[in-house]
């Protein structure tokens, strides 16, 4: 019942979220289970460790170590070959006997003429009456090719039909599948080559061969070296499927997506976008379940309503919390465009206050100018009234034939008052002739 459950869980909910996931190669290559697995990423000594958990070890005789590797975002490195180098690895591990059998590595291959053997297990050739084998190679043409040979001579090829001898990294995979009866050659996670099995037996010798990776033994010739870089090399006691295939070749250049999470690589999910938790099938669709029963089904139901109700009131809180700090914020803006109505309502009326001070200014400037245009009217006739009143007392004292003649008085008002006096108490002919005197 707990797969339903968790199915139905996932289904109410609806809450998954898919995130893209990457694989690394080796990750991809580990899950495949190889039977030895060289990464060649040592930078130094004579050994090439084993990945694969199986203590395959093998050997370094004369290659570059510490080469750029080929995958992508790997700082693993790889090996130089010359026309003499190899890696040597012992045993009766890599004797395919009757099973299904996979080689697969990266090269890196210079244009040339000359064949040049990837990895290959040959027992030494009809003169000594051993013929089994399996040999990953690059052809005199530069074309790849998957060799398989039984004991008994048996032998199928699968060739490309591009050369690979380019200077750049290519994928090259061989792969024996006896249950599926075929040979297939994968060229950057693409068949490039197939052929059906009719007749093949027993790939196995007497002789203990070691594995060769550069090298292809001969007796009866020299034997044939490669040239150029290698990297990531995996023997398989299996057939690779295509799809694995593929997926390796885009681990390998940091291209394994698995965007909805599924464990499914985009390259083989028919059913993008499936909630995580979800069982899947290899191409990654919902898995086939047996319906539940009544009683599962209505469990399920109840559990997974209950992890929603405390989804919902969980999240009803989280709002209930906002809504509270939304409210204070509210309550301080609020608070805030009081106070600024205030002091705008103030400065509206300082503003009122100095448009009336400002008139008041105006009338007191007015008045002052009017003021001191009055002074300046009053100081003229002032000004001739003594002017006259000057004159007056030599007028007089010629009159009155009195020299020392004075107006009595301090000021030009006393003197006119004094005179005015003095002329109202003279009789009316004497101020005739007094008239006369000051007009001539």
């Amino acid at each position: 019942m707990t797969a339903y459950k968790s199915i139905l869980i996932t289904a109410v909910l609806a809450l998954s979220v898919s995130t893209p996931a990457l694989a690394s190669y080796q990750e991809m290559v580990l899950a495949d289970t190889p039977e030895a697995y060289w990464r060649l990423g040592e930078s130094s000594g004579t050994i090439a460790y084993d990945s694969s958990g199986h203590g395959h070890n093998a050997t370094y005789s004369g290659p570059t170590l510490g080469e750029p590797g080929a995958m992508a975002g790997d700082s693993d490195t790889a090996v130089l070959f010359d026309s003499s180098d190899l890696i040597q690895a012992t045993g009766t591990y890599f004797i395919p006997n009757l099973d299904s059998w996979t080689v697969e590595a990266w090269v890196k291959a210079p244009s040339t003429s000359a064949q040049m053997p990837i990895v290959s297990w040959y027992a030494g050739g009809y003169a000594l009456g051993h013929d089994g084998t399996y040999t990953l190679i690059i052809g005199d043409k530069g074309l790849p090719a998957y060799v398989i040979r039984d004991a008994s001579g048996n032998s199928i090829a699968v060739t490309g039909t591009t050369p690979v001898t380019d200077s750049i990294w290519h994928h090259l995979v061989g792969v024996l599948d006896r249950q599926g009866g075929s040979v297939s050659l994968y060229v950057d996670g693409t068949e490039v080559a197939s052929a059906p099995v009719t007749v093949l037996g027993l790939i196995a010798d007497s002789l203990t061969i070691p594995l060769n990776v550069g090298e292809q033994y001969r007796d009866w010739a020299a034997s044939p070296h490669f040239v150029g870089i290698m990297d990531e090399v995996a023997i398989y006691r299996s057939a690779l499927s295509a799809e694995r295939v593929s997926l390796h070749n885009a681990a390998g250049r940091g291209l394994a997506i698995d965007t909805d999470g599924d464990g499914v690589m985009d390259v083989l999910d028919k059913c993008p976008g499936t909630p995580l938790g979800l069982p899947v099938d290899a191409i990654g669709c919902i898995a086939y379940c047996p319906p539940p029963s009544k009683t599962e089904f209505d469990a399920a139901l109840a559990d997974a309503l209950a992890a929603q109700s405390a989804t919902v009131a969980g999240k009803d809180a989280t709002i209930s919390a906002l809504n509270a700090e939304v409210n204070l914020l509210t309550a301080a803006v609020s608070s805030k465009d009081e106070t600024i109505a205030s002091l705008q309502t103030q400065i509206s009326s300082l503003n009122a206050t100095i448009a009336e001070l400002q008139q008041q200014v105006t009338a007191l400037k007015a008045q002052v100018s009017v003021m001191y245009t009055k002074e300046q009217l009053d100081q003229a006739v002032l000004s001739a009234q003594q002017s006259l009143v000057s004159t007056i007392p030599a007028t007089l004292s010629g009159i009155f034939g009195d020299p020392a003649f004075a107006l009595p008085g301090n000021s030009v008002t006393e003197q006119i008052t004094a005179l005015t006096s003095a002329i109202g108490s003279m009789p009316a002919g004497q101020i005739k002739k007094l008239q006369e005197q000051l007009t001539r």
